[in-house]
């Protein structure tokens, strides 16, 4: 039965003699059909207000950069008039930072076709590890054929460039790239033709900031500590980025010349001179400081390159030359809790900054976390000592200059790419105690059966490596970035290479991958410009990533 209300206060309305009276305000109505459409209208009035806020939330959540606490308003204000709206609901939730609840989310929620692609394509935004299996459950409850395969590639997508370190604003770079997002096609181009051309680590903001909840919270905070990372800025000059509304003059080249007056700086020219306003002049004027701007691309290159090298200054005569880094290694740190310049918890060593050059991790130590010492510049011995087991994923990532690893006794677990960035490493020994768990072969870093290679030093002499006959798994970055190697001989019984194995080996010639490989990551000959990959099965096969060869050319049906 339909409860009719009163237009003017809303309160129910009761019959009384034949007529609707409200005993609230005492208005009287004298048919019940103007009640009636009275009720209609105030519905009508409702739905109105929801469609507004509805809009209202659609706007928020895509916007280029969201804000998290806009979205939750929007969301909650819609919940206010219809608390069972799935949207408004996993916007609130997803924001509230607590992985199960999501979780629950995805797995329970039961949605129309236009809001399971709302809430895919934002949830993309911003993937939690945490909940990727939950996702990848709502996406089969929501999807099926082209669009399933679809939204699972993507998660799957998302979640590779989490663990590659994409979305890491503190990972060493070579190049900051400052722009207009109004120029976007250029700046692409540019971004691939440093990559490929220039063999660069680019960090560029459209690709390597997250764009999902909070992200204009954090978005200041990430470039800043971006630009503190790389060697080198770049500034893509356009009729669109000079101007003081764009983030790089108001933003990103002050922060440079207060904070990072001695980074090296190339403005280069996307477009000609046009007319600058003065206070943008003021800002160029200080940027350059008479450095000549560049529009050649061949010219770019060869300026980064310069500015990556350090400045070579005249040398005065001195009593005695300083000593060599490898001299000091005798002056070997045992690393504690009491280290001022260690963080740390519990046991857990989470970031080292000090400037020791040869470090012994001390017994009150079981894992050192992801990214530890890429903090620490002169760091160019590591012993991981008799009590630490666990070196997490990535964890000696970007440790620019380490050149000899020790394997401690203590440790019995490698995270998938430890080793994956340490360009300068040129070897890897086990120390005094004996470890049951480990073994260096031929300078190879494997488990104890030789069933997993971890790492190669990139900095190695030899120019031919045949890996062990044991090995069934070459992990994330094993030989990137070795200089010599011009030929890898893999075993027959090898069924996993993992993401970027051989990446930026720029003499590797020749590879040929046995019939057992079955799983083949993404890029893993990126940037191996010599190379010609020879592979036994006569056809792509279904478990290896598109993406595996980096550009490279690839014979199949090859004979070894």
């Amino acid at each position: 039965m339909q409860i009719l209300k009163c237009t003017n206060c809303g309160e129910p309305l009761s019959e009384v003699d034949g007529h609707l009276h409200c005993r609230f305000c005492g208005a009287t109505y004298d048919r019940a059909d103007e009640a009636l459409k009275l009720e209609e209208m105030l519905e009508a009035h409702k739905q109105s207000a929801l469609a507004n806020r509805r809009r209202l939330l659609w706007q928020a959540t895509h916007e280029e950069n969201p804000s998290a606490e806009a979205i939750v308003a929007a969301a909650r204000s819609v919940l206010e008039i219809q608390e069972q709206d799935a949207l408004a609901n996993f916007y609130v939730a997803i924001h509230q930072k607590d992985a199960s609840l999501v979780n629950q989310f995805f797995v329970k929620s039961k949605l129309d076709p236009a809001a399971a692609k709302e809430i895919m394509r934002f949830a993309l935004l911003s993937i939690d590890p945490r909940n990727v299996t939950a996702l990848k459950t709502f996406a089969e409850h929501h999807f099926s054929g082209k669009d399933y395969t679809q939204y699972v590639t993507k998660i799957e997508e998302e979640v590779g460039k989490i663990e590659d370190g994409v979305y890491m604003t503190s990972l060493p770079r070579d190049v900051f790239l400052a722009y207009s997002s109004a120029d976007m096609d250029q700046v692409v181009d540019m971004l691939n033709y440093l990559e490929k051309e220039g063999q660069f680590e680019v960090f560029c903001a459209v690709r390597n900031l997250r764009h999902g909840k909070g992200a204009r919270e954090n978005y200041e905070e990430a470039i800043k500590d971006a630009m503190n990372h790389c060697k080198t800025f770049v500034f893509l000059s356009s009729k669109n980025s000079r101007s003081l509304s764009c983030d790089a003059l108001s933003m990103e080249i002050p922060y440079l010349m207060d904070h990072l007056p001695n980074m090296p700086r190339i403005h280069y020219r996307l477009d000609d001179d046009g007319e600058t306003r003065v206070g943008v002049k003021i800002v160029l004027k200080d940027f350059d400081d008479g450095h000549e701007w560049c529009r050649d691309k061949e010219d770019l290159i060869e300026r980064i390159l310069k500015a990556k090298k350090p400045p070579v200054k005249k040398e005065e005569p001195a009593p005695e030359p300083a000593p060599a880094p490898k001299q000091r290694s005798s002056e070997q740190l045992l690393l504690t809790k009491t280290d001022p310049d260690l963080v740390f918890s519990g046991d857990t060593i989470l970031e080292y900054k000090g400037p020791a050059s040869d470090i012994l991790i001390s017994d009150e130590f079981r894992k050192i976390e992801r990214g530890a010492f890429k903090q620490a510049p002169n760091l160019v011995k590591l012993d991981t000592g008799e009590t630490v087991e666990t070196l997490s994923a990535f964890a000696i990532d970007g440790c620019e200059h380490l050149r000899t690893f020790v394997v401690g006794e203590g440790l019995i677990e490698i995270g998938e790419g430890a080793f994956a960035r340490v360009p300068e490493l040129e070897e890897i020994v086990m120390g005094e105690g004996a470890n049951m768990a480990f073994d260096v072969i031929d300078g190879a870093l494997y488990d104890e059966d030789c069933e997993v290679l971890y790492r190669y030093p990139p900095k190695a002499r030899g120019k031919i490596f045949k890996v062990d006959k044991h090995c069934t798994t070459i992990d994330v970055g094993a030989f990137s970035g070795c200089d010599n190697l011009e030929e890898v001989v893999l075993p027959d019984g090898l069924n996993v290479i993992r993401n970027g194995a051989f990446a930026k080996c720029l003499r590797l010639k020749k590879v040929f991958i046995p019939y057992s490989v079955e799983e083949m990551g993404k890029n893993v000959f990126a940037g191996c410009n010599s190379v010609t990959i020879q592979c036994e099965r006569s056809s792509y096969p279904r478990n290896w990533n598109p993406a595996f060869s980096g550009g490279m050319l690839v014979k199949y049906g090859a004979k070894r």
